[in-house]
């Protein structure tokens, strides 16, 4: 499957194949997870979630603290690659583990506990005033 660099390669040969050709699913599935993963800002058909709007890099943050998150959602709101993200369930990390779970042997992660566990990775260096979004304001007005 390396042969192919993009999912439109991957298709056009698809096309072209012999009627009867076999693909082993796993290795088309890992294709796939891999090229989402490095096309994750080039196409929103691959990350928006019919249920909202915007990436998982934005919607982490504002999704209900016990909505889930497959390892696609993980990777695109946190901007890294599977082998990234795998080093950090590693049993070795100890308390900076990444907090999973595993559902019918998929892995599944909660909006909550990713984003306590990116806080409690944050270490500020200069930190500055925030500034808050129209919206905020209204909530705040006495």
């Amino acid at each position: 499957m390396t042969q192919f660099r993009t999912l439109g390669d991957l298709v056009a040969w698809l096309r072209d194949a012999p009627i009867h050709t076999q693909l082993d699913a796993a290795t088309v599935a890992d294709f796939l997870d891999d090229l989402v993963v490095e096309e994750l800002g080039g196409g929103p058909e691959l990350t928006v979630d019919p249920a909202g709007e915007g990436s998982w890099a934005e919607r982490l943050w504002t999704a209900p603290a016990e909505r889930r998150l497959g390892t696609r959602e993980v990777l695109e709101a946190l901007g890294k690659g599977k082998s990234w993200l795998y080093s950090r369930m590693s049993e070795e990390r100890g308390r900076d583990r990444l907090p999973h779970a595993k559902m019918n042997g998929e892995l599944v992660f909660t909006a909550g506990e990713v984003r306590a566990w990116i806080r409690d990775q944050e270490e500020t260096i200069a930190g500055g005033r925030m500034e808050s979004t129209p919206g905020e304001r209204r909530l705040h007005v006495s």
